[in-house]
């Protein structure tokens, strides 16, 4: 159900069955993902949907070429995200929300710029982000630490390694997508905050854009140590120096918060 304001009368937008979330506003696309994949319904007659859908209005629904949203153009043009081959994830595509056309669609390993530094495996990981100008940022990497390289911030050489606190910096330009860098911020942290752990978590999530220039984003920040006080909390970090200062704590744990900016909302009429 969708209201044109929020006293509006509520109208049906699909009965189709789903486990819909709503994404984000595309112009006056509406993204949204069911979340539900591989189940068949009781008579058995056909699957959920699966994947991202943009919706015009009600009843005028359509799949996009992509499994999961990671960010939308400011304009709303535009949406990027992941999409699957034989059930995992290996394309990076642009595409039109509007029309449903594939604009830009890339193999994770054949991406301009994603066999720096081994990149491309931490696109394997890339999840929602922000875009502004020509310039996307997303968190990638599993968020996890492996085991065979304990996480020591005071060895960057470690930090190359590891596959913890990854963001990817990605250009669309000129109907060209590629990897601009790869970000792992988790001495600029360990400074900033002064939260210094082996961690069995530590992740970024959803980094947003906050100056016109694309240097500056704010980020939730989830750090989950081997053994200790686990800490969520919000940084503001700069790209180009790779320099992080310490926001506000999340407490309680229990609640949730997350960051709003949707620019490619609809506009009043």
């Amino acid at each position: 159900f969708v209201r044109r304001t929020p006293g509006s009368r509520p109208v049906r937008w699909t009965a189709t069955e789903a486990a819909w979330v709503p994404l984000a506003w595309a112009g006056r696309e509406l993204l949204v993902q069911s979340t539900v994949t591989g189940v068949t319904l009781p008579d058995g007659a056909r699957k959920f949907p699966s994947g991202v859908w943009a919706f015009s209005g009600p009843g005028r629904g359509r799949p996009l070429a992509i499994h999961t949203l990671v960010a939308v153009s400011p304009d709303g043009r535009f949406a990027f995200g992941v999409a699957l081959r034989n059930n995992s994830p290996s394309l990076l595509r642009v595409v039109e929300p509007a029309t449903g056309r594939i604009a830009v669609s890339v193999d994770i390993d054949e991406l301009p710029g994603a066999q720096k530094d081994g990149i491309e495996r931490s696109l394997l990981w890339l999840r929602e982000g922000s875009w502004s100008g020509d310039t996307i940022i997303a968190a990638s990497g599993s968020g996890f630490a492996p085991s065979a390289f304990p996480l020591d911030v005071n060895r960057p050489e470690t930090l190359r390694q590891e596959g913890v606190a990854g963001l990817t910096v990605l250009r669309y330009s000129d109907g060209r997508l590629s990897v601009e860098r790869t970000l792992k911020l988790t001495g600029a942290v360990a400074e900033a905050t002064g939260i210094r752990h082996r961690f069995s978590i530590f992740e970024f999530v959803h980094p947003i854009f906050v100056d016109r220039a694309a240097r500056q984003f704010t980020s939730e920040l989830r750090i989950i140590p081997d053994s200790g006080r686990s800490h969520f909390l919000f940084v503001t970090c700069d790209i180009e120096e790779e320099r992080c200062r310490r926001g506000r704590l999340r407490k309680p744990l229990t609640t949730r918060a997350a960051l709003v900016y949707n620019p490619s909302r609809p506009l009043p009429d």
